[in-house]
């Protein structure tokens, strides 16, 4: 091999040992991107974990709120009933006494 073409093999292997040097330190700061980014994600998706509890707990509390407004409603409504049947026997009892009242006196 003459010194010619050891010269060049000698150039082309630093050219790519140069190169490869560049790559390595090219694909090191994409991995700290990435890593970087990786954080950011977990981070964003422990945020995202948490707000997705919150509401969850939010809506179990409306949940709980709607089921006590319901049996409010129920005792309400039982409570109406009972008023009513006293008021219709108010009523009963009332026209009774206004009709014996507004009858003639019997001879008896």
């Amino acid at each position: 091999m003459s010194e010619d073409q050891f010269q060049r093999q000698a150039d082309f292997i630093v050219e790519q040992q140069a190169k490869f040097v560049t790559d390595i330190a090219r694909l090191e700061q994409n991995l700290a991107k990435l890593e970087q980014q990786t954080r950011e994600n977990t981070e964003d998706l422990t945020r995202l974990v948490v707000a997705v509890m919150n509401l969850r707990n939010h809506a179990q509390q409306n949940d709980e709120q709607i089921a006590a407004l319901i049996e409010g409603g129920k005792d309400t409504d039982r409570r109406f009933r009972e008023t009513d049947e006293r008021i219709n026997a108010l009523v009963l009892l009332a026209e009774r006494f206004f009709n014996r009242s507004g009858q003639e006196p019997s001879n008896e």
